[in-house]
């Protein structure tokens, strides 16, 4: 998967708890010193309704969507390397 700043995606409103929904991708540009990317998910939704596994980028749903009560999420995934940003 080529990494993008900005991802767009859809899940269907009966998707499964507990399935991967989503993957997203960063390229560490100091592949000498360290090809570990951790990912991170900003709040509110993170540990509620979707998490991101730190190390293989996939986003799982946690919880059941219902798009009569909120149409959309946004999700801001941050990429980091040794504790800095490389992409967000």
């Amino acid at each position: 998967m080529e990494p993008h700043s900005h991802y767009a995606g859809s899940v269907a409103e009966d998707a499964s708890v507990g399935i991967p929904i989503f993957k997203v991708a960063a390229v560490d540009p100091d592949v000498v010193f360290s090809r570990q990317v951790r990912y991170s998910m900003e709040p509110p939704h993170v540990g509620v309704l979707f998490t991101i596994d730190a190390v293989s980028d996939v986003i799982t749903l946690l919880q059941s969507l219902d798009c009569e009560r909120q149409a959309s999420y946004n999700l801001t995934v941050s990429a980091s390397d040794q504790g800095q940003v490389l992409s967000n």
